[in-house]
């Protein structure tokens, strides 16, 4: 991915915007992963349990940011450090060791630590975190290469609006332009900033025309309360969903391994994709938007 350099105005919102949702998802600050020794500071295996280990997205083109997560919880009777491993291998070389910066846990509670994980050579990979396995798919050149699949039919999904708690599908919207956006904060600074950058840039056109839905779905582990607090204190007043089990980013999983986070798809009025991108600025977002009108 790459990421240009944001002036003061998006530095500050960035600043704003982020430590709400970062604290109350992770309990900490961005953790950028390091290639470092075994760590001596893990605590005790019998008071710290990780649980509900998540590879996010589970396939990617080569180079792509993945999320890695897991849920951190402290049965001491007093404050633990932590610091996750995470080890990353495919049998063709030797295994990639990736650390979480130390995350303080109270007692008695549970913490969502991540790390950012990105591999440029084709294959399956096992990612391990304390006893718990998951995969992730590094696809080939040639997939690569191919672009994404445009003027086919948008995969349907219910899910339930995390704002209204009403049950909600992407067929709907039928008839109007849709801005499905997958979004995600992760460990590394970079992902953040450019999701925050995306976020405002959101916020900005729909108090500029009303002439299509937007539709996030963030693909993460925050808990319900977390986002919804999030979405409400920085007026991001449109309809979202949280992805926790990923059933909605696997349908667009062609996509999402291609951009990471953010991917934007512009759906037109037919429910067909006219665009799949990652980040756009507001001048792009309105384009896309006229281009999805106009048919």
């Amino acid at each position: 991915m790459k990421f240009k350099k944001f002036g003061l105005t998006a530095f500050l919102s960035v600043l704003i915007v982020l430590p709400g949702l970062l604290a109350a998802c992770s309990g900490a600050g961005p953790q950028t992963p390091v290639n470092l020794p075994q760590p001596t500071t893990l605590p005790p295996a019998d008071n710290i349990h990780v649980s509900a280990l998540a590879v996010n997205p589970p396939e990617i083109d080569a180079g792509v940011d993945v999320v890695v997560t897991a849920r951190v919880s402290n049965t001491a009777a007093v404050e633990q450090k932590y610091i996750g491993e995470i080890k990353v291998e495919n049998g063709s070389s030797l295994p990639d060791f990736l650390y979480s910066d130390e995350t303080a846990i109270a007692p008695g509670d549970t913490k969502i630590v991540s790390v950012v994980v990105n591999e440029n050579k084709a294959g399956t990979y096992r990612v391990s975190w304390s006893g718990l396995n998951g995969e992730l798919v590094v696809r080939p050149p040639a997939d690569i290469t191919s672009g994404p699949t445009l003027n086919i039919a948008a995969p349907d999904f219910n899910a339930t609006e995390l704002i209204s708690g009403k049950k909600i599908s992407l067929s709907q919207y039928r008839g109007k332009v849709v801005l499905l956006n997958f979004v995600n904060y992760g460990c590394d600074p970079r992902l953040n900033a450019i999701v925050d950058k995306q976020f405002q840039a959101i916020k900005q056109l729909t108090a500029q025309r009303s002439d299509f839905v937007p539709l996030s779905v963030f693909c993460g582990c925050c808990s319900p309360d977390a986002l919804r607090d999030f979405t409400r204190q920085n007026g991001f007043n449109w309809p979202w969903v949280l992805d926790a089990d990923y059933s909605v980013v696997n349908k667009y999983i062609n996509y999402v391994g291609k951009y990471s986070y953010p991917t934007m798809i512009l759906i037109d009025a037919d429910g067909n994709i006219r665009q799949a991108t990652g980040f756009l600025d507001l001048p792009s977002l309105s384009t896309g938007i006229e281009q999805a009108l106009s048919k």
